[in-house]
């Protein structure tokens, strides 16, 4: 499961939006476990959108932090709700 996350996301930085089928093509996955993986990504924090139609896809947006960045971001921010609200709907965390 990891490698495949990996993958996802390696092919998602290198090739910006991807359609599920060619997403599945590459990594060699159906296209329901592409979203399932898609989905997971998205819980541990990564903010990958989905858009449908002719030139829709997965794209990853590289503005967000990595996962154990926000785990840093919220011990700091421990006493300070308000600020890291603003900061995780800035970024859409989940």
């Amino acid at each position: 499961m990891i490698l495949h996350s990996i993958q996802l996301l390696k092919l998602l930085r290198k090739n910006g939006t991807m359609k599920v089928e060619e997403l599945a093509v590459d990594i060699g996955l159906d296209g329901r476990s592409v979203r399932r993986y898609q989905l997971s990504l998205k819980k541990a924090g990564y903010n990958i959108i989905s858009k449908s139609g002719k030139n829709g896809g997965y794209t990853l947006v590289e503005e967000n932090l990595e996962p154990y960045e926000w785990i840093i971001l919220k011990e700091l921010l421990k006493d300070n709700d308000k600020i890291y609200e603003k900061i995780s709907r800035r970024f859409e965390v989940l």
